[in-house]
């Protein structure tokens, strides 16, 4: 039995996971339900970025270890980025100000080529920075500054030849960064949340209503697949060693595709996944 506070512990379980469960009441008899703790080995270190470490907003949507060895990270919550060089300590990087934050939102996306790493924001903005100046700077520069700006949304970003796709909440543009032409490529899905390119040059799509599209090089849809009878956003998705997808589905676990037949198996709690939440 542990005591904390006005509450009193009555039992511990410890899963096969490894995860502990407690059941916990107030001096009243009033219980409190279950509460779990996940036990972290030395081997991890934390790197807390707000007071409050609990709340549903402190999320990264974007990691990176560019070839300086330096991570990059993009906080959902917070109006900067971080970066960590080797041996030093998180440092927080205002690569805009708060006016133009408010205009594109937060930093979604990350890409680095052998000069620098791109940075896409949420809407309207995509950055660069040079390794070679260690400078930042503006490639598309958002509606505040250039008021023609198209609605441009960088939550991801992949190479195409020597220009780049930007993929969001509008489709998939294609931009020119040394010109900074941006030219609407693909209208159809208007909610893209994850976009991989095999190695036969086609482009998977993953949006919402748990639908997987698949596309030719040239971007035009060839088939779009429902990959479980429930509604769920793929909000990821990865290629395994034999040509097969893996898909994160928002609320629906873990989703196995096969491209050669088109069938899906879903993999919930049922199954053994700790949550549904890939």
């Amino acid at each position: 039995r542990l005591n904390r506070g006005q509450e009193q512990g009555l039992y511990i379980f410890r899963d096969r996971q490894g995860t502990l469960w407690f059941s916990s009441q107030k001096g009243s008899d009033e219980g409190n339900g279950l509460s779990r703790a996940i036990p972290i080995s030395g081997f991890f270190r934390h790197h807390f970025t707000a007071e409050d470490q609990t709340g549903f907003t402190n999320a990264f949507f974007g990691i990176l270890k560019d070839r300086e060895g330096t991570l990059w990270g993009l906080p959902r919550n917070l109006p900067h980025l971080f970066r960590k060089e080797k041996e030093r300590p998180v440092t927080p990087v205002n690569a805009i100000d708060a006016d133009t934050r408010r205009q594109v939102r937060h930093a979604r996306s990350l890409l680095e080529d052998p000069t620098g790493v791109w940075i896409g924001y949420y809407r309207d903005l995509l950055m660069r920075y040079d390794f070679g100046s260690r400078r930042f700077s503006r490639v598309i520069p958002g509606n505040g500054a250039l008021h023609d700006a198209p609605a441009v949304s960088f939550k991801h970003l992949l190479p195409y030849g020597d220009k780049l796709l930007a993929a969001g909440d509008y489709g998939i543009y294609i931009v020119n960064p040394r010109t900074a032409e941006v030219i609407h490529a693909l209208k159809e899905i208007e909610t893209i949340y994850s976009i991989k390119r095999d190695n036969a040059g086609h482009f998977w799509i993953g949006s919402d209503m748990s639908n997987l599209t698949v596309c030719d090089s040239n971007l035009v849809i060839e088939k779009t697949y429902r990959v479980t009878p429930g509604l769920f956003n793929i909000e990821d998705l990865e290629f395994g060693d034999d040509g097969s997808l893996w898909l994160a589905l928002l609320g629906g676990g873990l989703c196995h595709f096969l491209p050669s037949d088109g069938s899906s198996q879903a993999f919930t709690t049922a199954d053994g996944l700790s949550n549904n939440t890939c």
